[in-house]
């Protein structure tokens, strides 16, 4: 990566955004959004150039020396918004500064830099680094509370807003500005979070119908109000996926112990190749319920259920029809059970 000194802007003032820097053996410049499809580019003069236009969105974006920025030489990411944004380097690389929320999020790089260099010197104590877990996370948090007014916030809130229920990430997408709630990210959040409300512990699990192996359509409904079975473990998961794959030996140990006593799983994959969904059921013994729709993250259960990572699942009470447990891996599935059926 070419390393640069900051150029002074030399904005339009009838711009709303401008980002100027400088870079060597580069003739053209490239502004890519968070695509990485080109929204502008500016021509390099003297090792200078100054991209500006009319503010349409606040965005994250990059500006780069390659329209392909796998082949970059000179790549940086920067938030387009009102201001004028110069794009700097160190010896960390390049980064963008001069508005609110490339400055926060520079800081914020910064500050977990230090504290991960810190976590992992050899003259770290233990204790020492329980704390800087703490304040790892708290930083991040303490940036989104900082920042509600901007896109860094809401980007920064996007990565933690998997750590909240329904109720607390309504309340935190609240306090984001006007501007901010214009955007699509926040309304993407907004929909994902009134995704996940819908099937939260002590609501209704929802119905679906997806195929079994040989082709036979069977739906949740079926299983969950099937003679016998008192729990269901609606299960998302994957052949590709390590962590679900790592989840398989506890399950087959809970199936063994519980399905005898009313505990059923039935498993939707979210594979897209037959051969590997089929072959990983075989060659593990996962003798429960397997459907799928093959459609890998477009599966249309995990879309109902708000599923954004694997593994995932919901116990479903048969009697009520209640969801009543959410992600429990490993053993805390087995206490579950155990609480419930021993």
């Amino acid at each position: 990566m070419a390393m640069v000194v900051a150029t002074m802007s030399a904005c339009n003032q009838q711009a709303t955004f401008c980002i100027s820097g400088n870079v060597d053996n580069a003739e053209k410049v490239y502004l890519l959004d968070s695509r990485r499809e080109v929204i502008d580019s500016a021509n390099v003069v003297d090792g200078n150039y100054v991209i500006e236009n009319a503010y349409f969105a606040p965005e994250r974006c990059y500006v780069s020396d390659n329209k392909d920025i796998q082949s970059a030489d000179y790549a940086a990411f920067v938030f387009v918004e009102q201001g004028d944004i110069i794009i700097e380097g160190d010896e960390e690389g390049l980064y963008a500064s001069g508005t609110p929320s490339n400055d926060a999020y520079h800081n914020l790089i910064n500050a977990l830099a230090k504290l991960r260099n810190e976590y992992y010197a050899d003259s770290t104590t233990d204790e020492r680094r329980e704390q800087i877990d703490e304040e790892y996370e708290a930083s991040m948090w303490n940036a989104v509370e900082q920042n509600y007014d901007n896109m860094f916030g809401l980007l920064e809130f996007s990565d933690l807003i998997y750590d909240l229920d329904g109720e607390a990430s309504m309340a935190y997408l609240a306090k984001f500005s006007e501007e901010m709630q214009n955007t699509d990210m926040w309304k993407s959040m907004m929909q994902i979070t009134q995704d996940r409300m819908r099937v939260e512990v002590g609501n209704p699990y929802i119905d679906f119908t997806q195929n079994a192996p040989d082709g036979t359509e069977i739906s949740l409904k079926s299983v969950v109000e099937k003679e016998g079975n008192r729990y269901v473990l609606l299960d998302f998961w994957a052949s590709w996926c390590g962590p679900c794959m790592g989840e398989v030996p506890y399950l087959l140990e809970d199936y063994a112990k519980y399905n005898p006593k009313g505990f059923e799983i039935f498993g939707s994959s979210l594979d897209s190749d037959m051969s590997r969904w089929t072959g990983a059921i075989e060659e593990n013994g996962m003798g429960w319920i397997h459907v799928s729709d093959l459609k890998y993250w477009a599966n249309s259960a995990a879309t109902l259920y708000a599923v954004r990572s694997i593994p995932a699942n919901f116990l479903i009470d048969c009697s009520t029809g209640k969801i009543i447990a959410h992600n429990l891996r490993g053993e805390d599935l087995s206490i579950k059970l155990s609480e419930l059926l021993d």
